[in-house]
């Protein structure tokens, strides 16, 4: 059991640690970190190939546009959001410009 402990040890020393690939696959992309998780799972930790299933996905189901939508800023009016159980509840407050 020891030798086996140690061999493991030698063997993951090698190559980069999986939170490393996860770490410069974000800090390239700017997905999550749930997403490059994914991706480098399924790319069997290889992260060109982890770049390449993230951009497919992006554009599949449109991340790329909801991040860059997601800094702009509303120069008027409120919007609150309620949610409970199953229930929720938008409101938006803009100004009358009557």
């Amino acid at each position: 059991m020891l030798w086996l402990r140690q061999f493991s040890r030698f063997c993951s020393s090698t190559s980069p640690s999986s939170k490393e690939l996860l770490l410069k696959l974000r800090k390239k992309t700017g997905f999550s970190y749930i997403n490059c998780k994914k991706a480098l799972d399924s790319c069997n930790r290889d992260l060109e190939k982890a770049e390449k299933w993230l951009a497919e996905k992006a554009k599949e189901l449109g991340w790329q546009k909801a991040a860059k939508l997601a800094d702009r800023k509303t120069t008027q009016g409120l919007i609150g959001v309620y949610a409970k159980d199953n229930l929720g509840t938008f409101v938006e407050v803009s100004p009358c410009c009557c």
